[in-house]
């Protein structure tokens, strides 16, 4: 049987695409058209419209969960779609969480078990103790917080060491050689800050799988990506999240089909740009 990583490279192989779409799916950004589009509804359609183009997606949780135990509802709702038009879409579940003891397992029954995430994106502040179960199961995948893209968490994880080392450099360092032996664990490093970016890729080597981040809204540029791509160009995926689901252009679209082409129109514009950064 395959790894979660085995199959995650098999999916980029079969779509051309290094592609991620971020559902961050906020009610009142939903546009006004001529008929009424809740959360699940608007997520089902910007899937509909762009599983081929994509590796899968990431529902960034907290974006759900203020909404009570509806939200369980609306996250399992929304993967299940997708895995119905394709059983081989990969589900990245943007948690940023981490626990300790009896806790790590009710993680893994929450986000594996219950809501069919394929990842779960966790914090390592707790060390190996957090991640020691989930790792041992090579179809659970698990992606690491290395460097993020936020201003201020340069304030702890740019700190710099003894040996000269960032933290998150020395991170990036310790999950490679001691933790990541089952080929079920990404690094999740920001496009926002590329020269720390380089650094993790230097870190890593060729062969490791990066997730990042960033692209767009949030500053992060296709172009800085370039020779970060790893083994068979292959080894670094994008997600991106506003600026495919919900551009400038969809607000001055009335029709509401027209909402989800212009979406699709996003989405293969960055596929292709950022399919053209890794093999230039």
């Amino acid at each position: 049987m395959k790894t979660i990583n085995e199959r995650l490279i098999n999916k980029i192989i079969k779509n051309k695409t290094l592609l991620i779409i971020g559902l961050d799916t906020i009610k009142n950004k939903i546009p006004k058209t001529n008929k009424y589009i809740d959360i699940l509804s608007y997520n089902k359609e910007i899937i509909k419209n762009t599983y081929n183009l994509v590796i899968g997606y990431k529902i960034n949780t907290s974006f759900y969960e203020y909404l009570g135990v509806n939200s369980y509802k609306i996250i399992k709702e929304t993967i299940n779609f997708g895995k119905k038009l394709d059983k081989n879409l990969i589900f990245f579940a943007d948690a940023k969480i981490a626990e300790i003891g009896e806790g790590v397992n009710n993680l893994i029954k929450k986000y594996y078990d219950l809501l069919c995430f394929d990842y779960l994106m966790m914090v390592p502040w707790f060390g190996y103790d957090s991640f020691e179960e989930v790792l041992k199961d090579k179809n659970k995948g698990v992606s690491v917080y290395i460097r993020d893209s936020n201003p201020s968490s340069k304030e702890i994880q740019d700190l710099k060491l003894e040996n000269k080392q960032f933290l998150f450099e020395y991170l990036a360092y310790l999950v490679k050689n001691k933790w990541d032996y089952n080929n079920n664990l990404i690094y999740e490093a920001a496009a926002t800050y590329p020269e720390k970016l380089k650094i993790v890729r230097k870190v890593l080597g060729e062969e490791k799988i990066i997730l990042t981040s960033g692209i767009g809204t949030q500053g992060g540029k296709v172009e800085d990506l370039k020779g970060l791509f790893g083994k068979d160009k292959k080894r670094l995926i994008v997600s991106i999240s506003r600026s495919i689901c919900f551009p400038q252009e969809i607000y001055e679209e009335k029709n509401k089909n027209k909402v989800f082409e212009i979406i699709q129109k996003k989405a293969i514009e960055y596929r292709n740009k950022i399919n053209q950064i890794a093999y230039e």
